[in-house]
């Protein structure tokens, strides 16, 4: 049982431990936003570097916010880093897919570094509109309408040409936020190549025979692993294996 004499300090240490995890709790977004300030600034004076770092290690202790990944990219870009910059560039389309100055920095600096490709088809343009969330959301949205529809019509008996029109019209966004979300989830599967010197192997091994290079910057689709090296393939349809630490995936 505890004295009574002791109850006011135990009050203090209880009161101390609560202040300190509260302040413990709210002192990593301010040092976050201490570090992005502190990025921000060194990006502006030229410090690229040290920009890249800051930003890096805001990723690391937070995790990916497309703010941080797009200062993040336009850094490595103007630090001449092709690969790095559209890996970052890339997942930052993925979180902010309307975002228009993401995807001209990104296609800018595809076009610069000759990485050029087709236009997107109206399909790219459609399912890249939303982000993998938000296409998800749309789809819960969608069926719990619908659903909630079915029960009104039970009960106020709507004419068939309602109920046909409705079902029709969620049947239509349903299948479009499906695909979406399988759209943007492979977009996710994709790696970038971020080395300078990258050469596709026959085999993997050291001494294997290269099929050919691949630019920096370029996007590659990562399967099965060997040891240090991955078998990819381009959006060409060139294969090979390719040292693992020379690629680097989206997510």
């Amino acid at each position: 049982m505890i004295r009574l004499i002791h109850l006011p300090l135990l009050l203090v240490v209880i009161g101390t431990s609560v202040l300190t995890a509260f302040a413990a709790d709210t002192a990593s977004p301010a040092s976050d936003r201490d570090l992005f300030e502190q990025a921000n600034r060194a990006y502006s004076q030229g410090s690229y570097r040290r920009a890249i770092d800051l930003y890096e290690e805001i990723v690391n202790r937070s995790g990916y916010s497309a703010a941080v990944l797009y200062n993040l990219a336009n850094s490595y870009a103007q630090a001449g880093m092709t690969g790095k910059a559209i890996v970052n560039y890339e997942r930052t389309k993925v979180l902010a897919p309307s975002d228009f100055d993401i995807g001209g920095n990104l296609e800018k600096i595809k076009k610069e570094n000759g990485l050029f490709r087709q236009a997107p088809s109206i399909k790219e343009k459609v399912l890249t509109r939303l982000s993998l969330d938000r296409w998800a959301l749309l789809i819960l949205l969608v069926f719990g309408l619908f659903t909630l529809f079915v029960v009104m019509a039970v009960k106020i008996r709507f004419s068939r040409p309602v109920i046909l029109v409705t079902g029709v019209a969620c049947l239509v966004v349903l299948a479009l936020g499906v695909a979406g979300v399988f759209f943007q989830r492979q977009q996710t599967k994709y790696a970038v190549v971020i080395s300078p010197a990258a050469k596709l192997l026959i085999s993997p091994f050291d001494n294997a025979t290269p099929v050919g290079t691949i630019r920096e910057g370029r996007l590659v689709y990562p399967g099965k692993t060997h040891q240090v090296f991955t078998y990819v393939m381009d959006k060409t349809g060139r294969k090979g294996w390719i040292p693992t630490d020379q690629i680097e995936k989206i997510f």
